[in-house]
């Protein structure tokens, strides 16, 4: 079972979610260090590589910060998300996060929460992917229901809380 939290608080008990909705298209590339490939057999020998920690990271893990569900973590933005200007409304196309998510011990990295914008839909214009111990989500436009757009609809801009300073 995973712990969401809505937009007002009081968190709730979400199912563990196997979300895969789309195969990745073809043109991703593993070898892109500024954009995260889709689909979870692409995706995790690229963060293995390491391209995001050449991104705008946060220096240090911290624990979660309301509305999380992630834990202590570190965010890294690419610098698609990191130079985009202030504005309301969409970021651009293949802006991406990475958020590490950390052990009690800080120093052991247990799974990622990466998404990447993949079109100008709100909510379905994100690709999502998690794989916490029981609980893997790896699609676009996952359900309302799902914990990621649940939460992350509660951010001030396009579904995204996370911008590295």
């Amino acid at each position: 079972m995973v712990t969401t939290s809505a937009c007002g608080g009081g968190g709730h008990v979400a199912p563990a979610v196997d979300a895969a909705v789309d195969a990745p298209p073809a043109t991703d590339d593993l070898n892109d260090p500024d954009v995260p490939p889709r689909g979870e057999a692409l995706l995790i020998p690229w963060l293995a590589a390491g391209h995001y920690k050449a991104w705008a990271c946060e220096p240090a893990p911290h624990p979660e910060v309301f509305p999380s569900n992630h834990g202590d973590n570190r965010t890294c933005n690419n610098s698609i998300l990191h130079t985009a200007p202030p504005a309301i409304g969409n970021y651009p196309l293949d802006s991406a996060s990475v958020k590490e998510l950390y052990a009690d011990d800080d120093v052991t990295i247990i799974a990622y929460a990466v998404s990447r914008k993949i079109n100008d839909n709100l909510g379905d214009g994100w690709y999502w992917f998690e794989n916490k111990p029981g609980f893997v989500v790896d699609g676009q436009a996952v359900p309302a229901a799902n914990p990621c757009t649940a939460c992350h609809q509660c951010a001030r801009r396009d579904f995204t809380f996370a911008v590295v300073p």
